[in-house]
């Protein structure tokens, strides 16, 4: 993964969404000038928490992202205190192991459906010409704690869903 944040010079920015983020009502876009990184799981080994991501937020461009989301309908409000969760700053260690690429997040709006989902990119996709990349981080479920246990050995897809929807 490193090896393409090294074709990605031309990135001024990353804007990431991720479902560790989640919020009802309107999208929250981070403004943050330098996010801390946020440890938000749980039952891993000591050293894992210790890991930081010390990267710079673009509170410009962030602002321009929640300004564009509010022109497509959506409402928005700018968060100046949110930091990184794993579902940002994992990848970004990767792709960007250096931290020289700005970052900042965009919550997941919930519920949000294919058609909505659709409308959140294209409202977003203006970025792009700023220099913007994109990311959707982590997948629609995410529960660890359930895939480690037998509970889920035998879920049908609608208690899968039913399962994610209780969070």
């Amino acid at each position: 993964m490193t090896d393409v944040g090294r074709r990605l010079s031309l990135v001024q920015a990353v804007l990431v969404i991720s479902p560790h983020w989640i919020t009802q009502g309107d999208v929250r876009v981070a403004v943050t000038q330098h996010p801390e990184t946020i440890h938000d799981f749980g039952g891993f080994p000591a050293a894992l928490y210790e890991l930081r991501y010390p990267v710079d937020g673009h509170p410009a461009l962030a602002t321009r992202a929640a300004l564009l989301l509010r022109d497509a309908g959506f409402n928005t409000k700018l968060d100046s205190n949110r930091g990184l969760d794993h579902g940002a700053w994992v990848p970004m260690r990767h792709l960007f192991p250096d931290a020289q690429v700005p970052v900042f997040q965009a919550s997941l709006l919930f519920p949000l459906d294919p058609k909505g989902a659709l409308a959140l990119g294209s409202a977003l996709a203006p970025l792009r010409e700023q220099g913007v990349l994109i990311v959707g981080s982590g997948s629609i479920t995410h529960n660890l704690y359930e895939f480690r246990s037998d509970a889920v050995e035998h879920l049908t897809r609608d208690e899968a869903i039913a399962r994610t929807q209780k969070k």
